[in-house]
């Protein structure tokens, strides 16, 4: 469902239009009471409200541009001024530009279906996350064949873009983003049956559906099912035993002589630090590993907030703060955001549920999943949102359906 909605940027003799509309869950009903809108642009901060008409809603307001980034924030009230529906963008510069935006709108606090799902039904992606969305590289389809399949999430109009097919299928490849945004796919399983050590570069900004770089193969470090981590400006690190170190743009790839191997991991850049921390507790910060308290059985590591989140049998901080699970879980997709954490769907009578605790580890709700899903993998929009994708049903098939949380 859509909502058309116009905004318009000027500056002296300078104009822009940001085309505006709002976006749901197919099917999705949210909007259909929605009596009155209140939209927010956030820097500068100006407010607009608008009411229902017979043929929607239509704004048309002017903006200074500041040239600094700023995001648009909805808000949807029924008849009662009750708050039904919310959504935000991710951050852009409010400048005199010509752009299309589109929010997608649902209850707070609620996780509902991606306006657009994935081309093909697909488990045991490799994900990255991306200043602007996601990726998601190759997978296992509902024959289990690996797929070639490269598609681009875009956060600021949910649609699904597909790439240029990879050179060699894989399911179950380690993927990443560098700092220079390119992507690096590391590894996977073949058409064969067999790990791979396969090397390649993706530039998303080449026209008009990327380009590969293929960088190099290193059979003696094929693996299958790693995640990849960057630890400073110019390396990354592909979890398994040995450790595979990537530099150079990843064209120096070799084992790393300590840790002998590294569980998977997250990592982030925060305070000037370049920081990754793994499921084991090892830590890489400032070119030093050191170790921070990590759960039994951890399975997952997540950035939360300025900090980090561990899942195992019990949730734990970077600073040592613990926290239960509401739900023994194995198997789950993991993603922070500034202000939430997620665990979403895992093995048996888990799969059908996401558990959401806040930055401090306070269980906050127990929520439904669209899919019920094992194997997934989740991770942080720039507008707020959490992605889920890929896994395996209760039929142990493979999912389309993206799924996507909404913060209040």
């Amino acid at each position: 469902m859509k909502r058309a909605l116009l905004f318009v940027a000027a500056c002296n003799a300078q104009n822009g239009t940001i085309s505006l509309s709002m976006v749901t869950a197919p099917g999705a009903t949210v909007l259909d009471a929605a009596q009155s809108l209140t939209v927010t642009i956030t820097n500068p901060v100006q407010t607009i409200t608008a009411q229902r008409g017979s043929d929607g809603f239509d704004l048309d307001f002017q903006i200074d541009p500041s040239g600094a980034s700023g995001a648009i924030a909805i808000d949807a009230f029924d008849a009662n001024d009750a708050r039904i529906a919310t959504g935000r963008s991710p951050a852009f510069p409010i400048s005199a530009i010509d752009a299309t935006v589109k929010v997608y709108m649902a209850a707070p606090r609620t996780i509902g279906a991606a306006p657009t799902a994935l081309p093909d039904a697909l488990s045991q992606l490799g994900v990255a996350r991306l200043n602007y969305g996601a990726a998601f590289v190759g997978g296992k389809t509902v024959a289990g064949a690996p797929s070639g399949d490269l598609t681009i999430y875009n956060a600021y109009d949910h649609s699904v873009t597909a790439a240029v097919p990879l050179a060699m299928p894989v399911f179950g490849p380690a993927v990443a983003a560098g700092a220079s945004g390119l992507l690096f796919i590391f590894g996977g399983t073949d058409a064969t049956g067999a790990p791979t050590g396969t090397v390649n570069r993706f530039d998303a900004t080449v026209a008009p559906s990327g380009q590969y770089t293929f960088l190099s193969n290193h059979p003696e470090l094929a693996r299958t099912g790693q995640t990849m981590v960057r630890t400073n400006a110019d390396e990354l690190l592909v979890t398994g035993a040995p450790v595979a170190q990537l530099t150079q743009l990843g064209s120096t790839i070799a084992a790393l002589p300590a840790p002998a191997s590294l569980p998977v991991g997250d990592a982030s850049y925060a305070g000037g630090v370049y920081t990754a921390v793994f499921a084991d507790g090892t830590r890489f910060r400032d070119d030093a590993i050191d170790r921070v308290t990590a759960p039994a059985h951890a399975y997952a590591v997540t950035a939360l907030g300025d900090g980090f989140a561990i899942a195992g049998d019990t949730l734990a901080l970077g600073d040592g703060t613990t926290g239960a699970p509401t739900t023994a879980r194995t198997n789950a997709a993991v993603a922070g955001s500034d202000r939430y954490l997620l665990i979403a769907g895992g093995d048996g009578a888990a799969m059908a549920t996401a558990d959401l605790y806040d930055a401090q580890l306070a269980p906050v709700a127990t929520l439904p999943l669209v899919v019920p899903r094992t194997g997934a993998s989740a991770v942080p929009l720039p507008n707020g949102q959490i992605l889920i994708v890929g896994g395996v049903d209760a039929s142990n098939a493979p999912i389309a359906t993206i799924e996507l949380f909404t913060p209040d």
